[in-house]
């Protein structure tokens, strides 16, 4: 919803110059600080073993209050912006535009992508040795985690009913990753195609369908809006004209 209402109604979807889409230098790096701060770390605290490391009381605590992640990351990202940040820049150094952003643009993007691509890769990797060699798991778990189970939905006209809770809540997580990343998908390409019109890129439809088939295969379907964006901004703010 966020998204659409983004493409209907901002002003940035059509602005492509440096100037209409850069922001504050200490914005821009407080990104991975709040993102490590507010989410990494509260994921690696809820991955901790119990009970060997932690308790389960602990993991039940942290994941409840996990849920607010996004509130989380704001606050450690104004903490960094109006805190720590405003000690090292003046004022008049709060903005700038063109080749100066692209070092920290291109942190946060590594980051995002970094981000995108581990957690798919973890459950390819999971889900295609349960299919290829069953016999490292038991025979229930096996059959949960392989490929057509795991990274194929149930689709919403099919009658089939969940057997249980849990796989109940693994049709909606697969439904939720599906529709908002395909939202995301359909944001930054629009975003590019607008871009792309600007700069005159020469670039051909084949090649594009092709290279962002790749950036997919690669990454996982979350990374290519992604490196959708990534290239639109090296055009916007690599000063290309």
């Amino acid at each position: 919803m966020y998204l659409a209402i983004h493409l209907l109604l901002a002003a940035s979807v059509t602005a492509t110059t440096a100037d209409d889409l850069s922001i504050a230098p200490q914005n821009l790096a407080a990104i991975p600080m709040s993102f490590i701060f507010g989410y990494i770390i509260p994921i690696v605290l809820m991955a901790l073993p119990a009970p060997k490391m932690v308790t389960w009381a602990f993991k039940h605590t942290v994941s409840g209050w996990y849920q607010q992640w996004n509130l989380f990351i704001a606050f450690f990202h104004y903490v960094y912006v109006y805190v720590f940040a405003d000690n090292m820049q003046t004022r008049s150094q709060l903005k700038q535009s063109g080749s100066g952003l692209l070092p920290s643009l291109r942190i946060v993007y590594g980051l995002a992508i970094i981000m995108a691509l581990l957690p798919y890769w973890v459950v390819c990797v999971i889900s295609f040795t349960a299919w290829l060699c069953p016999g490292k798991f038991n025979e229930k778990t096996a059959e949960c985690l392989k490929p057509p189970n795991l990274l194929l939905p149930t689709l919403p006209y099919d009658r089939r009913k969940a057997s249980d809770m849990s796989e109940g809540f693994l049709w909606l997580i697969q439904w939720d990753y599906i529709l908002g990343t395909l939202g995301m998908i359909v944001w930054s390409l629009v975003l590019h195609s607008n871009a792309r019109e600007v700069y005159a890129v020469d670039d051909t439809w084949p090649n594009i369908f092709v290279r962002f088939l790749v950036y997919t295969m690669v990454g996982g379907p979350a990374a290519l809006p992604v490196l959708v964006l990534w290239e639109r901004d090296e055009w916007v703010f690599g000063g290309r004209a």
